[in-house]
């Protein structure tokens, strides 16, 4: 209780809390060092959602590192790509950023937005032309959001994104 210093959950709270722990709101980042992406150099990012449907990632990356693959789940979705830094400056998403899925006009809004419709939505962010710092490690932090669908839904939106484009 709240008079007693303790902290205060609603119900949709605690059961957010229990969705994330599942391990359905995990990140999985695969790294490039050259040889392009395997499984076995990646890695997952438990409880990347801040809050509802907004996610920021903060990764550090090693020096030399070619790309990066991010797969924010495993289910067709809309996502819209809000900022990308790059050792804390602000990057153009439209230069770094290649995905499997739809990308739509968001051009207006300043983000990237994409329909993924598929199981396997990822997105690579490419580091070749990235300034790296002399020495340690680089930072990449991104921040996003990220809205589950139904296959059915996605495939609707992406043919008719296939239309307008």
């Amino acid at each position: 209780c709240e008079e007693h210093g303790g902290d205060v959950y609603t119900r949709e709270a605690l059961l957010r809390s229990m969705e994330l722990s599942t391990g359905d709101n995990r990140v999985q980042i695969y790294e490039d060092r050259g040889q392009g992406f395997k499984e076995e150099q990646s890695y997952f990012v438990e409880h990347a959602l801040t809050h509802c449907d907004e996610m920021e990632l903060r990764l550090q990356v090693s020096s030399g590192m070619k790309a990066l693959r991010v797969d924010p789940c495993e289910e067709p979705c809309l996502i819209q790509i809000k900022k990308l830094w790059w050792n804390e400056e602000e990057q153009f998403l439209d230069k770094q950023i290649t995905v499997n899925g739809i990308k739509g006009k968001g051009a207006k809004s300043g983000y990237a937005e994409y329909v993924f419709a598929t199981r396997d939505p990822n997105f690579t962010i490419s580091l070749d032309k990235l300034t790296e710092k002399e020495k340690g490690q680089n930072e990449l932090r991104l921040q996003l959001e990220i809205h589950k669908i139904s296959l059915q839904l996605a495939n609707t939106l992406t043919k008719s994104m296939k239309r307008i484009l």
